[in-house]
């Protein structure tokens, strides 16, 4: 039965070992504030590793259900349940320091070609290569110690429970007659011994190209390269792919998704090196979604007189085959098969929304997100003709300013004497059958570039559209115009050019046929002297121009 009063051989020889092997790794530590490189303080960390694995595993512990080198330190740092230690022949307590650590790389660094450690489930070991994930850049010492866990650890060999002597033991009866013992002896052999032979090394594991971590869909397949960093004729590399027949490796080999490939550096002399230990990666697959498929229609907007059918198209922007189309327009999802059309009179009081999404049906592709289009109801039809004018109100400017408002026209300005002064005209325009959202030619507007004093003149002034209807109330628009003078250079006519601005092109709302509608100006064709933009017209200075101006009736938010 054990006692407490003093260590057993089996203990104090267990103890000896362990602490031989902490003291390795916290050299190591050590090491790695001289000049120790990187890589030498790694293999050394993996070798303290191993040899605390082979007594962990001796004295009941398992890793056989360890697939990460976390988990395999966190075995490491457990202790026996103390419902066992009172039997235990062997170390109970922890076999490495409870603050070390592993450093792992991310998914970046585990592309490169740095070494690193990694476990090996079939050899239960760290394995030093240059590939595979996840991967230990390096072990290292902790500030903190981990909160100690506790294990159950069955051992073949353990003190007795219940019997006083230190094992549990039965006595055999005696032999019924005692018999002599034999002792067989030899001649020593005389021949001078030749010394023993050196053990052989265990050859480096393969280096792979690409490290084992997932990838998208996309970059399958891809070839794989597998280096021999052994010396050479030593070793012929040998792998397979998802379990199935060793080859010898002649050259790269294509990678198909979710492929596992173990690979293995075979010698070529046993005498001299041992076959390394398997280097296996797993190429994962990240699955990826399928771009979003397009829609496209003949009309943003159905209309009864112009688009009584809106044709619709979908397509796919994925490689063919990988995934089908399917729409809906209100109903329930139909796999597209071509273009369709869609009618206005089914649509007359909301509009039409179609909604697509590409399916997978190739394996590591996901749904596309929906695509959604619309297209809007017909607008409130309304056919009106009218005769257009325009008139100019409310000057703003110095007190010193000198204007003459006449109607359709407006002067301002004081001009030098041989001068002329500034002057707006506004010609208005027959219309017919407007409707809403179609552009028209409201009238003109005609603009002397004068010289002025610059007290006498205006920064804006407001410009009144007005529509006579045949019957009924005229619709009035007021827009503010502002008048712009540049500072001349001399050289560049158009940069000396003066200008009137609309800096809003639309005016209040009005009421049409009972829906609220907005008229939108814009500035068009100009006469040689002058040229525009939507909403500014340019006149070269001391000339006249004259400026188209359109119009377009839009549906009020």
């Amino acid at each position: 039965m054990k006692t407490y009063k003093a260590f057993t051989l089996v203990e104090t020889l267990s103890s000896v070992a362990i602490v031989g092997l902490l003291a390795a790794i916290a050299l190591t530590y050590a090491g790695s504030s001289r000049t120790v490189g990187l890589d030498t303080k790694l293999n050394t960390d993996v070798s303290a590793l191993n040899q605390a694995l082979a007594s962990y595993v001796g004295f009941g512990g398992s890793v056989s259900d360890i697939d990460n080198p976390i988990d395999v330190l966190t075995r490491l740092k457990s202790q026996q349940l103390q419902s066992e230690t009172s039997q235990s022949a062997g170390l109970t307590g922890s076999y490495v320091d409870l603050r070390l650590r592993a450093l792992l790389m991310d998914e970046s660094e585990a592309k490169s070609n740095d070494l690193r450690a990694i476990w090996d489930p079939d050899a239960a070991q760290f394995v030093i290569s240059r590939s595979g994930f996840p991967a230990v850049k390096a072990f290292y010492l902790s500030s903190d110690e981990e909160a100690v866990q506790f294990e159950s650890r069955p051992q073949f060999f353990t003190y007795a429970a219940e019997d006083k002597w230190v094992w549990d033991f039965q006595d055999r009866p005696p032999l019924t007659k005692p018999v002599p013992t034999t002792v067989r002896t030899s001649t020593p052999d005389e021949t001078p011994s030749t010394g023993g032979t050196a053990s052989p090394g265990r050859l480096l594991s393969p280096v792979y190209s690409v490290p084992g971590v997932p990838r998208s869909i996309s970059d399958f397949p891809f070839l794989l390269t597998l280096s021999n960093p052994n010396p050479g004729g030593t070793s012929n590399l040998v792998y397979r792919i998802n379990g199935g027949t060793w080859t010898t490796y002649s050259g790269p080999f294509a990678v198909d998704p979710s492929a596992t490939v173990i690979a293995y550096s075979q010698t070529t002399d046993a005498s001299r090196w041992l076959d390394s230990s398997s280097a296996s990666s797993a190429f994962g697959v990240i699955s990826k979604k399928l771009e979003t498929p397009v829609i496209s229609s003949s009309a943003g907007a159905f209309d009864k007189d112009l688009n009584p059918e809106v044709t619709v198209t979908l397509a796919d922007p994925n490689p063919a085959g990988l995934g089908k189309l399917y729409y809906t327009v209100g109903a329930g999802y139909v796999e597209y098969t071509g273009p369709f059309k869609l009618s206005a009179s089914a649509y007359d009081s909301a509009d039409a929304t179609i909604l697509a999404y590409v399916n997978p049906v190739a394996a590591y592709y996901t749904r596309s997100d929906t695509a959604s289009a619309t297209i809007a109801k017909p607008d409130p039809l309304f056919l009106i003709s009218a005769k257009t004018s325009g008139s100019f109100h409310s000057a703003v400017g110095p007190a010193t300013k000198v204007v003459k408002i006449a109607g359709n026209q407006i002067d301002w300005g004081d001009p030098p004497k041989g001068e002329k002064s500034n002057k707006l005209q506004f010609s208005g325009n027959n219309v017919k059958d407007l409707r809403p959202g179609v552009e028209f030619v409201a009238g003109s507007v005609s603009y002397r570039n004068g010289t002025v004093y610059s007290t006498t003149g205006i920064t804006e002034v407001q410009m009144r559209i007005e529509f006579a209807l045949n019957g009924g109330s005229p619709l009035l628009f007021d827009y503010v115009l502002e008048t712009v003078s540049t500072t001349n250079n001399g050289k560049d006519p158009r940069a000396d050019a003066d200008y009137v601005k609309l800096p809003s092109q639309t005016a209040e709302a009005v009421t049409i046929e009972g829906h609220r509608f907005i008229l939108e100006l814009s500035f068009g064709w100009t006469t040689k002297d002058g040229f525009s933009t939507d909403s500014e017209f340019y006149v070269l200075e001391n000339e006249s121009a004259t400026a188209e101006v359109r119009g377009k009736f839009i549906v009020a938010e």
